[in-house]
């Protein structure tokens, strides 16, 4: 972890995998990478996502789902309060047309983002004010 400018994570949700990104993997990067998670969200420690977003350990996040997937609709989710956070709903699925389209799309929207444009599956829009 120490050496990324980001992190995308992409692995499926097993005992193994269950916040591999904990508060210990946020302490060891050096570079505040940007967190990008179109896996699982228990993936990632929410409570220490949250920490390494108030303590600069990283430089922000972008996340497709969450540990709670029902606390994206809750106003005050904590990862809401962050304007370094987006937020988009749970879009993936899968089929053999789907995927293709998936791909395309999430790849647009990181274009989107890294250009300095507007997202166009943001969840919570309050963030770019």
């Amino acid at each position: 972890w120490g050496t990324c400018d980001a992190i995308f994570v992409q692995c499926p949700s097993t005992p193994e995998t269950r916040h591999l990104l904990n508060r210990e993997a946020f302490e060891a990067m050096q570079k505040q990478p940007l967190i990008i998670n179109c896996a699982r969200g228990e993936v990632i420690d929410t409570d220490a996502l949250v920490w390494a977003l108030e303590t600069g350990k990283i430089a922000g996040a972008g996340l497709d789902l969450l540990e709670d997937e029902d606390a994206v609709v809750k106003h005050d989710h904590p990862l809401k309060g962050f304007d370094n956070v987006v937020l988009t709903p749970h879009s993936a699925w899968f089929s053999s047309v789907a995927i293709p389209n998936l791909q395309r799309r999430a790849a647009e929207e990181m274009a989107r983002i890294l250009s300095g444009e507007r997202p166009t599956s943001l969840v919570n829009p309050e963030v770019l004010k």
